[in-house]
């Protein structure tokens, strides 16, 4: 059972604190501490403390509720998960000063409402947000460097399972959600965009949508191996066949500048995989030249997949 240190906010964006703010850099991670909740500049945020699972590392989760949710008390809202839930709404939380902007993207953009789930990364990011069972068929020199690198072998099949089978349910229990797969969607940047495209093929029957943005192909930060992206592809290719089956719907893009130069020839492939075995409808890739890896230019263009995960 998550506990819920705050069960609305209707305040004036002002600055204000819940305790001292200690931030630990690994790769985009934060440590679990004492962190004032985001102020939202449109709707409401409740903050469920102390989120663990399995072994996991706790975590805050930060769900926002749109505006329509206090106006439309009847009305029931599709949700999307998003990880690294600290850069969505708050610049002075994220690890990288910038802020996603979702709660303006979704007053401004007219897009349908939604509510948005903020998963908070842990120290052990790449371990959680790495595809499990691709590692696990990779070489064992190749699963060792990933392990030195890590700091452990991948973790993600605990961390998805920790979103399906406790922060899902918990979801729905607490909120006015439309819980079934056509209405939840996940989407994630960087490894994000890799742990979004598992968790639609793990779980195509709890995730109808994914949005895999700037997705990051190469698996690592430190070396340069191809087995880790043909890995990812080669188990894409084999979940193609029930994402079809089910009228699942995934996005990709990617730049070409900063870490994102490293994108777009495997990006090509994938596109490749899709363009053969998914219906037109079910798949969208872009390309944006001279977009840096940075929540600066995601922000730029979230409205495009959130238009496509949301379409009827």
């Amino acid at each position: 059972m998550f506990a819920i240190s705050l069960n609305m906010m209707h305040l004036p964006k002002e600055k204000w604190s819940r305790g001292l703010i200690t931030l630990f850099f690994f790769f985009g991670s934060l440590t679990l501490n004492a962190q004032r909740i985001p102020v939202p500049a449109a709707g409401s945020i409740v903050r469920l403390d102390s989120c663990s699972y399995a072994g996991l590392p706790a975590r805050m989760v930060d769900v926002w509720l749109p505006p329509q949710y206090q106006q439309n008390p009847e009305q029931r809202f599709p949700v999307l998960y998003m990880h690294d839930g600290q850069n969505l709404f708050d610049g002075s939380l994220s690890y990288g000063g910038k802020e996603w902007g979702v709660d303006e993207l979704f007053t401004d953009s007219m897009l349908p409402p939604c509510i948005v789930v903020g998963i908070w990364n842990s120290p052990q990011r790449r371990r959680e947000y790495g595809p499990q069972a691709c590692y696990a068929a990779l070489p064992k020199n190749i699963r060792d460097s990933i392990i030195a690198e890590f700091g452990g072998f991948p973790v993600s099949d605990a961390y998805l399972s920790f979103i399906v089978h406790r922060l899902k349910p918990d979801i729905d229990r607490r909120f006015r959600t439309l819980p079934d797969r056509k209405h939840t969607m996940v989407a994630g940047s960087s490894f994000g965009g890799l742990i979004s495209m598992y968790a639609i093929c793990e779980y195509p029957d709890v995730f109808g949508a994914a949005a895999c943005i700037s997705t990051h192909w190469p698996g690592s930060i430190r070396h340069a191996f191809p087995e880790i992206p043909e890995s990812f592809l080669t188990y894409l290719s084999k979940k193609t066949k029930v994402l079809r089956r089910q009228g699942s719907r995934i996005y990709f893009d990617c730049g070409n500048r900063t870490l994102d130069r490293l994108y777009p020839p495997w990006q090509e492939k994938a596109d490749q995989i899709l363009r053969g075995k998914l219906a037109p409808e079910q798949w969208q890739s872009l390309f944006f030249p001279g977009a840096e890896h940075n929540e600066v230019f995601w922000r730029e263009r979230l409205a495009l997949p959130l238009r496509f995960m949301l379409k009827d």
